[in-house]
């Protein structure tokens, strides 16, 4: 898929996303790869303007179906809460480099 970061830009927003799940770390991995293999299907999720339904559902999906932890009203809110985060983040991220206002029509396409 494609979107307006450039690959520099993709690959900065991949590293970022990477310390957010590992910062949040449901699974108590015991590596910082753990969470690697969720990190693109993430960002396309905030690249695509995916609700925050969404987003929680596919946190949902890796937390307890990809690693198999046991669902609770805490680790749903918890999850629900890093779904937000990330959204707030991918948000100023935008902004950041896309000020209100301003087109991002001119920036260079990059692929995820």
């Amino acid at each position: 898929m494609t979107s307006n970061w450039s690959k520099n830009e993709l690959r900065e927003l991949r590293h970022h996303l990477r310390l957010l799940w590992i910062s949040f770390d449901p699974a108590e991995a015991p590596k910082d790869d753990a969470y690697d293999a969720y990190v693109d299907e993430l960002l396309q999720l905030c690249i695509d303007k995916r609700a925050l339904n969404e987003v929680t559902g596919f946190v949902d999906w890796v937390v307890y179906k990809k690693f198999n932890l046991r669902r609770s009203v805490d680790s749903d809110e918890a999850n629900a809460h890093f779904a937000k985060k990330v959204l707030a983040w991918y948000r100023d991220c935008e902004l950041l480099v896309w000020p209100e206002g301003e087109g991002d029509s001119s920036r260079i396409t990059g692929t995820l």
